[in-house]
């Protein structure tokens, strides 16, 4: 059995909950996307369950902050509560993580350089908290030894082209689960998925950075020059206040890109700490369904007023006190939300993507046809 080192507190955390969530429609949409639902019905958002994750390896509430999208910031004060006022960072328009990541960083210089961060998704679940934290400690302990970024992957135990890639190779300065990172693949071809799976030289790519606000600064002055620039103002400001308004004008600045295409697709001396802790990303319902509990006929089903007859291997998402009977059906996807309606086959998922589009150009087009109706 691997020794997990003495416990780390990490001094700060940063929650990534900035994302739209478009592929878990008609539940995930613009007005409230899927870190604000309780997608695997055990009664806490996939926020929450992030946030609580954090409580569980820092200090507390005053030692994490949460990014998102300024349109849900009242969701991210409804559901936690207790997180201090002002350690909810919000993006004026959304510019990927790149942006967020960095403006999130900015926050915590005031508390050391040296001190070290975790970056989380808010979109993940964890079915192993104590191996979670162990690999966490490791990572933090390396990171800050070294002063080099570590980034947390685990081993798939299937060829999922949903998820993102990074291949590793053996690291001959350690004696850890820590390995030299070679590439980064976003989203591989089912084919390209099965091979990485096969190879053993690849894990899933989590999206969970450590390292410390140093390290992590020294990346963006290296790779996002114009990204440092165009904050510079607002990073000489004490007054907190006023950083709002000026990230309202930085913001439109910025390029929009992922931090994985920002900084880890061209750093160097990148290290990857594998993992083994019951990880998976909700992004798709088959991820929801993989993970939801099922009854006697294999159905997950989030939803207080469901009937089933006859219904086998479903994925059911009804929202609110809807009361929805299904019968005589099996395999499918069924999920609504107060304007939309999804019923679909599981092995038509990846075809959602297409539909979606089809269904909003239509959209479009009538909106269009009726606005000159109207005028007409």
């Amino acid at each position: 059995m691997q020794n997990f080192p003495s416990p780390v507190r990490c001094s700060q955390v940063l929650i990534m909950a900035g994302g739209s969530g478009s592929r878990l429609w008609p539940v995930s949409r613009t007005a409230k996307p899927k870190q604000f639902y309780d997608l695997l019905g055990t009664g806490r958002t996939m926020l929450q369950h992030t946030y609580d994750r954090a409580l569980s390896f820092c200090g507390g509430a005053e030692q994490i902050r949460v990014i998102t999208q300024a349109r849900w910031g009242d969701l991210v004060r409804e559901q936690l509560p207790d997180l201090p006022h002002d350690h909810l960072l919000l993006e004026p328009i959304r510019k990927q993580s790149a942006t967020a990541t960095y403006y999130g960083l900015l926050s915590l210089t005031d508390h050391g350089s040296s001190d070290p961060v975790v970056i989380l998704p808010c979109d993940h679940y964890v079915t192993d908290q104590e191996r979670f934290i162990a690999t966490l400690n490791q990572a933090i302990a390396h990171a800050m030894e070294r002063q080099w970024i570590q980034v947390i992957g685990v081993k798939p135990t299937r060829p999922e082209p949903n998820y993102g890639y990074v291949q590793y190779v053996p690291d001959s300065e350690t004696e850890t689960d820590a390995y030299k990172i070679k590439t980064f693949t976003a989203h591989p071809t089912p084919e390209l998925a099965n091979t990485f799976y096969r190879s053993g030289d690849f894990a899933w790519y989590t999206g969970i950075k450590v390292g410390s606000v140093q390290a992590f600064m020294d990346l963006y002055r290296r790779w996002m020059p114009d990204l440092v620039d165009a904050f510079a103002e607002l990073e000489k400001t004490q007054d907190r206040s006023r950083w709002p308004a000026m990230a309202e004008k930085i913001f439109p600045r910025c390029e929009s890109a992922s931090f994985r295409e920002g900084i880890l697709d061209k750093a160097e001396g990148l290290r990857l700490q594998l993992g083994d802790f019951g990880w998976g990303d909700l992004t798709y319902w088959a991820e929801i369904y993989r993970e939801h509990e099922k009854d006697y006929f294999g159905n997950a089903v989030n939803g207080s007023q469901v009937a089933l007859f006859d219904a086998h291997n479903n994925m059911i998402h009804i929202t609110g006190q809807r009361i929805a009977l299904i019968d005589g059906l099996e395999n499918f996807i069924v999920s609504d939300s107060p304007d939309g309606i999804l019923v679909c086959p599981r092995d038509k998922e990846a075809e959602l993507r297409q539909r979606l589009a089809v269904l909003r150009r239509q959209q479009n087009e009538k909106a269009v046809q009726d606005k000159t109706s109207r005028n007409s």
